[in-house]
């Protein structure tokens, strides 16, 4: 377990770091120039990462393990906790944006939607007139859209609240509440 001291650290070279992405490209920030943003020095950076790189990569894992928290399914109601995450992104717009607009990862979208709840969902409103290659088709739209949604919700500012936007979400899908 970390102590308070390198969660601190961590915290202020996350946090420069994405004040950075919006500067330049990750490849462009050089481990001095964190440092030097952050107010820390390089031999504490390299007690904890190995470079730039290593820093938005823990950001990002740190974004999707808190999704996975929000993102749970409440086996009686059957709903997930998509507005709390919706909600999550619009309070951390700083490095939400940083992650989801200025330097997607490739692998996000399936990243995202291979979360559990959201698999929920999906395999819930398999139509039974599709075969599995199909339905699985219809996943990937969804997928897509709902990323592309949220993707465009938060370039943009985040401006409708995220009740509006999960009620779209869910309407798009056609998911039962």
């Amino acid at each position: 377990m970390e102590n308070q001291r390198v969660r601190i650290t961590k915290m202020l070279l996350k946090d420069a770091l994405t004040k950075l992405l919006y500067e330049k490209r990750i490849e462009k920030i050089s481990v001095s120039e964190l440092c030097e943003k952050a107010g820390i020095n390089r031999s504490t950076f390299y007690k904890h990462y190995g470079s730039q790189m290593d820093v938005y990569e823990e950001m990002e894992q740190d974004f999707f393990d808190t999704a996975l928290q929000m993102l749970t399914v409440e086996e009686e109601s059957g709903r997930t906790g998509i507005r709390q995450f919706l909600e999550f992104l619009k309070d951390e717009y700083e490095k939400v944006y940083a992650i989801i607009v200025i330097r997607p990862d490739s692998d996000f979208i399936q990243k995202v939607f291979s979360m559990p709840a959201l698999q929920y969902y999906t395999q819930k409103n398999n139509d039974p007139a599709y075969t599995e290659r199909q339905n699985e088709y219809m996943r990937i739209y969804e997928y897509n859209g709902g990323y592309a949604v949220i993707r465009e919700w938060v370039a943009s500012g985040c401006k409708e609240e995220p009740a509006q936007i999960e009620d779209l979400l869910l309407h798009v899908s056609d998911y039962k509440r």
